[in-house]
């Protein structure tokens, strides 16, 4: 499919900063499986951008920073991207990905998670890997506002309920724990079915990537519990949410506020190629 994806994120200060410094992680990513024919970002206030680069994990960022006062920062990213319904399996490296087996802030390996993974079993990679999705399918339920971004992997194995991102967390200890790489995968999905022009408003969306020893790292939806496929755009990875954020920042004087974020996606003429 060929995509429009439109990633607004606006933070209303509660009352006006001095000074703003700011990172976006919001520009799909260019692989074997999707390819992105354009990007933009507009940003408001006017900005000054210091750096664009690849962090450590090889997610793009932008990072800007906004002078004098101002109440508001808003944010547009905007990418055309070409996305395939191959079975998404990138090329993976066994030494780098011992970093994706540790405990990383918000996916820990607790006795709990030691203890469920135990009486999951154990097994190939692929037999775990299969062994975790089901358990995942069958014991979470997905509740939109039931946690937030700091919920440990813990409270969801508790709470058998959560979003996206708990399904990437808690599936992701669950892997880890069984010795298996896997990592945290930002985007965007559409879980309805597009036609040309077709438009549709989404979240931020989370999956997995899981290293199978001589195949690489496979894609998997642990929400939808499904391969990720064409109406999945990957943004990054990381070893969980906190590396691959779409927006982070820090800001002088004045006080807290509010975050509002909106992406849609339309679907543009064009066959893939």
């Amino acid at each position: 499919m060929l995509l429009d994806v439109a990633h607004r994120t606006s933070y209303h200060y509660a009352t006006a900063v001095s000074h703003s410094k700011n990172e976006v992680r919001a520009v799909p990513v260019s692989d074997g499986y999707q390819h992105r024919l354009s990007s933009s970002l507009e940003v408001s206030p006017e900005a000054t951008f210091p750096a664009r680069y690849h962090d450590y994990w090889g997610t793009e960022v932008a990072s800007f920073d906004v002078d004098g006062p101002h109440d508001t920062v808003s944010v547009m990213a905007r990418a055309t991207v070409r996305t395939s319904s191959d079975e998404r399996v990138s090329q993976g490296d066994e030494l780098a990905a011992a970093e994706y087996v540790l405990p990383s802030p918000l996916v820990t390996t607790t006795g709990e998670i030691a203890a469920l993974t135990r009486r999951l079993g154990g097994g190939n990679p692929q037999e775990v890997l299969r062994r975790v999705l089901a358990w995942a399918v069958d014991e979470l339920r997905y509740e939109r506002g039931s946690t937030t971004v700091r919920t440990s992997v813990d409270e969801v194995l508790a709470r058998r309920r959560g979003v996206c991102q708990d399904f990437a967390h808690l599936t992701c200890a669950l892997l880890r724990a069984a010795g298996v790489p896997a990592r945290y995968v930002s985007g965007y999905y559409s879980s309805k079915q597009l036609g040309v022009g077709d438009e549709v408003r989404v979240e931020g969306h989370a999956w997995i990537e899981v290293l199978l020893p001589d195949k690489g790292w496979l894609a998997v939806d642990p929400t939808n519990d499904q391969p990720v496929g064409e109406r999945h755009v990957k943004v990054g990875h990381g070893r969980d949410y906190r590396d691959v954020a779409p927006v982070k920042g820090v800001y002088r004087g004045g006080s807290g506020g509010r975050l509002e974020v909106e992406v849609r996606i339309t679907r543009l003429p064009g066959e893939p190629g």
